[in-house]
């Protein structure tokens, strides 16, 4: 494929890079292989502190609506709830929800779960490489 490509980085930047990439250097969670999706294992993750900065943070793969059922997904228990199911008040097991694909109409049609999301609670996942 062709194209033309540029790319301008000032020496502020650069230097900010080069201290970003001794800051990483100690974390564990960046020297993984491989990462099954189902697994919701733990990410490395670029998150928005304000607009010139961001946090390198360790994040669950999956999506989690901000409410389900009324109530928020704010702990790992309501989480695996989500993910896996669970008796309901009668006995009978509700299935879990998995989210871990969504299609580009899944993503802003109103009402939809990932919406908010999309539009919303932005992140960049670190890769080296991504296979489906």
């Amino acid at each position: 494929m062709c194209y033309y490509n540029g790319q301008k980085v000032t020496r502020v930047e650069y230097i900010r890079l080069k201290q970003l990439e001794k800051a990483v250097a100690n974390y564990d969670f960046l020297n993984r292989d491989l990462q099954i999706g189902f697994d919701y294992s733990e990410n490395a993750v670029l998150k928005k502190t304000s607009d010139a900065d961001f946090d390198i943070v360790k994040m669950e793969w999956g999506f989690l609506p901000k409410k389900w059922f009324g109530q928020a997904i704010d702990t790992r228990a309501k989480a695996g709830r989500f993910r896996r199911g669970f008796p309901n008040l009668f006995g009978k097991m509700e299935p879990g929800i998995t989210t871990l694909n969504a299609t580009a109409e899944e993503l802003l049609f109103p009402g939809k779960i990932y919406r908010d999301a999309a539009l919303e609670r932005r992140c960049l996942v670190l890769s080296t490489g991504f296979f489906e």
